[in-house]
């Protein structure tokens, strides 16, 4: 026969094998960029002026929020099997869309990070070839590059403070890899003389192409 539980000694007893409640706080994320196009990926940020490898840090202390993406399974219905029942059957896996929001610094470091990303994808530059008739026109053109060249895998890992790790460390007990991720729109930032006290955010959308578990 089930013995009842108080709420006390569920707590207690969460505390001291489980650790306690997750902390919605802690966790990282990790952008590996394109390995068809590395150079060129990092290349293209520099030319906005910051480097790729040492500017990942701060937007990880610059994110506000983050998503570890959901996944739903679309459904097909079958009545053949069983007279007066209807089957639901997976027939497709659908993987949300991510977004995150950062806190910009007076670099605007998470803004440019991103706009720069989003101009190796497709940038507006002049079209050298074309001869123009006056010096006040100006024709140009926008490249799409290839998908290879601009798409790279997300990790994001949560963390906690309590676990199994090494010393000095946090636990990790879960990760989750974007396959192929980019960001297909920046939020607009908004900008007000009333807000004196107030954070500039950004927010930024990224398709990608499926999620798996990775440790």
């Amino acid at each position: 026969m089930a013995t009842p539980a108080s709420i006390g000694n569920f707590v207690s007893e969460i505390v001291r094998t489980r650790g306690g409640p997750a902390n919605p706080t802690l966790y990282q994320f990790d952008i590996a960029p394109p390995s068809s196009a590395a150079a060129g990926f990092k290349a293209n940020m520099e030319r906005f002026g910051f480097s790729f490898d040492k500017e990942l840090r701060f937007l990880n202390y610059l994110n506000n929020e983050i998503q570890i993406p959901g996944v739903t399974f679309q459904n097909s219905e079958i009545r053949m099997p069983y007279k007066g029942l209807a089957l639901k059957m997976a027939s497709a896996k659908v993987y949300n869309e991510m977004d995150l929001s950062f806190y910009c610094d007076t670099t605007a470091m998470p803004y440019k990070f991103f706009r720069a990303w989003i101009e190796w994808v497709g940038g507006t530059q002049q079209n050298q070839g074309y001869t123009q008739r006056s010096a006040s026109v100006k024709h140009r053109t926008s490249i799409m590059r290839y998908y290879n060249d601009y798409t790279c895998d997300m990790t994001i890992t949560k963390l906690e403070k309590y676990g199994p790790k090494q010393k000095g460390e946090y636990s990790s007990p879960f990760s989750v890899r974007l396959i192929k991720a980019w960001p297909y729109t920046i939020s607009s930032v908004p900008m007000s003389s009333a807000s004196v006290n107030g954070l500039v955010k950004v927010t930024v959308s990224l398709y990608y192409e499926y999620s798996a578990p990775y440790k």
